[in-house]
């Protein structure tokens, strides 16, 4: 597998160390059995002035990869060295094949090409003090894609498809790439910043080939494993279940009225559940 990650680290004077705050308004899966790389550093100076960053790679080995960006950029409240244009960010290629899995039915000849789709999630935010941006976020499958430059201060969300035809057995590279930029707030402040960048291939749906052929992925090894995507799904954040309870609840009490059934107990338990759930 031909696989590249690095880190961007234009810090100009930045430097530092301190919590480095997960955006829960990106949720990320749990890895399941995939592994996952990761690349980080952190700087404190005598002023209280710095940074700390992660990039962690999900997946390789058989399972699709993900690109997951966070970091952190804080001033000192002593520091008149106020920051602005940190980045930090990562990219990666890997190798993947399409290969025949069943036979093909009878008569019918292999073909030259076989039609690839790729989905790209891509999510971002930035919250704190500051603010930031986000730059060259993108994927490219087999040559085809785009990358994306996003200057606004606002948080984001991007989902594309990519479609390209690549030849039986012959070796084709993605690539994710990903870049956050921030700035601070001024003394004493922190600004925090996440990026990921999703995507998953998959032999087009819609082909007469989808039955047939599967898309595999090149391991440390050199051999070759069918691609999967053997993640568990990210948790609801405390808000989430709060509205799914609520839902519930609405659901539960127009049925109980439908049958002149619901009592009013369950309609006051329901609204204390949610209730409960959302101040958590």
């Amino acid at each position: 597998m031909n696989r590249v990650c690095f880190v961007l680290a234009c810090i100009a004077g930045v430097m530092g160390s301190t919590t480095n705050q997960a955006l829960a308004s990106v949720a990320l899966p749990s890895p399941g059995s995939c592994t996952i790389i990761n690349i980080g550093g952190d700087y404190t100076s005598k002023k209280g002035t710095g940074y700390t960053y992660d990039v962690n790679k999900y997946g390789g080995d058989g399972c699709e990869v993900m690109l997951d960006i966070r970091g952190e950029l804080y001033i000192g409240v002593k520091d008149t060295n106020l920051i602005n244009g940190w980045e930090f960010g990562g990219s990666y290629s890997y190798s993947h094949q399409v290969r025949l899995e069943s036979p093909l039915p009878a008569g019918t000849p292999a073909p030259t090409s076989v039609p690839v789709k790729a989905s790209i999630r891509i999510e971002g935010d930035v919250t704190g003090d500051g603010g930031g941006y986000f730059r060259m976020v993108g994927s490219t499958v087999n040559g085809k894609g785009y990358f994306h430059e996003y200057p606004v201060d606002a948080p984001l969300s991007y989902s594309a498809t990519i479609q390209t035809s690549v030849a039986p057995n012959t070796s084709f590279t993605a690539y994710v790439s990903g870049t956050v930029v921030l700035n601070s707030g001024g003394k004493g402040s922190h600004t925090y910043g996440q990026l990921i960048v999703d995507p998953f291939i998959v032999v087009d749906p819609a082909s007469p080939y989808a039955s047939y052929y599967g898309v595999y992925q090149k391991k440390k090894d050199g051999t070759w494993v069918e691609l999967n995507r053997n993640w568990m799904q990210p948790v609801p954040e405390p808000e989430t279940w709060a509205m799914l309870l609520a839902g519930l609840g609405i659901i539960g009490l127009k049925a109980c009225r439908s049958r002149r059934q619901c009592q009013a107990g369950l309609v006051e338990d329901v609204g204390a559940t949610s209730s409960a759930a959302a101040g958590r």
